[in-house]
């Protein structure tokens, strides 16, 4: 097989040789298989004794923060802003498998061809990146190939490529989440109150991976004269990485569904004879989250989200 016939693969190598990796899948899941074939194209005959392969992972961090240094008095005083930086590093995986060992300590010119097959092992978090307040962050996966050379002045040969790793499925079983109504009240002008709103939401499931759809439901109870302009549902992610003492973070939405306030029952602004006619506040409020819940309940305001694959969970 000759170089340009290699599928998908990562080619390095020298004059000599030609090593390269192919991969039967573009991502695995922790806990799942990975397999694909390393890839040996042998110019002239090369001193080796064996070929390994490597399935690696790490996670990096990266913290950035500021001090502030004042020097000096009177006229001559000046702060000084500066800047630090620390790093971290932790080894998630390191899986060694010696594809091949050739005992005569050569090989002649040709195509070689090495299958191989493994099992990542469980718990692994998914590939990742993340960058905020000057500091970032990564988890990064990489399967690699070497070929052992026999003289000393020789480099060995080598192939790498990334691995894109997603961590296993969350159980099939949803956790439910229902968001107690919650209730603000409208001043105009800071202090003349004009009623309240009220709103209520209910998710199907909590507990989502990469690619998962679920329903978000709302309802919601104007008793303001107040008009709402838009009623969203957001799924916020929170992404915290530590080194050398500090922190850095980054929040990001994933997700996002708007609701038409138009289409909403109990959304409309009321007058303010009407809510001044209203029954006693404890009345009112105890047919208001009834309504609410009975919403909730019917599924009859709801919209569907997904979570993307760029997610970082």
């Amino acid at each position: 097989r000759s170089r340009a016939s290699f599928p998908r693969a990562t080619v390095m190598g020298n004059a000599a040789a030609t090593l390269a990796i192919s991969l039967d899948q573009e991502a695995a899941y922790s806990g799942g298989s990975l397999s694909g074939r390393a890839y040996l194209y042998v110019k002239e005959e090369i001193k080796c004794t064996a070929l390994q392969l490597e399935v690696f992972g790490a996670e990096f961090s990266h913290v950035h923060w500021t001090t502030q240094e004042t020097h000096g008095s009177g006229e001559n005083r000046k702060t000084v802003t500066k800047h630090h930086h620390a790093y971290a590093r932790r080894r998630l995986l390191r899986v060694v498998v010696t594809l091949a060992s050739f005992p005569n300590g050569s090989l002649p010119p040709g195509s070689y061809e090495f299958p191989f097959s493994l099992v990542l092992p469980s718990g692994l978090p998914s590939s990742m990146y993340a960058a905020g307040g000057g500091g970032s962050c990564k988890i990064s996966y990489s399967v690699k190939a070497r070929l052992y050379r026999r003289e000393w002045h020789k480099f060995d040969i080598r192939a790498k490529r990334p691995l894109l790793v997603s961590a296993a499925p969350f159980p099939p079983e949803p956790v439910p989440y229902f968001a107690s109504p919650h209730t603000v009240p409208i001043n105009t002008f800071c202090c003349i109150p004009n009623g309240t709103i009220t709103l209520g939401a209910v998710a199907d499931d909590t507990r989502l991976s990469r690619g998962e759809t679920f329903g978000v439901g709302v309802a919601v109870d104007n008793s303001s004269t107040a008009q709402i302009n838009s009623v969203s549902v957001k799924v916020k992610e929170f992404v915290s990485w530590r080194a050398g003492g500090h922190s850095n973070h980054e929040w990001r939405t994933v997700v996002a569904a708007s609701f038409d306030p138009l289409t909403l029952q109990g959304a409309a602004k009321k007058a303010s004879a009407d809510i001044k006619a209203a029954a006693s506040p404890g009345e009112a409020r105890d047919a208001v989250l009834h309504r609410l819940y009975e919403t909730l309940h019917s599924g009859s305001q709801r919209s569907s989200l997904v979570i993307p694959p760029t997610a970082r969970v």
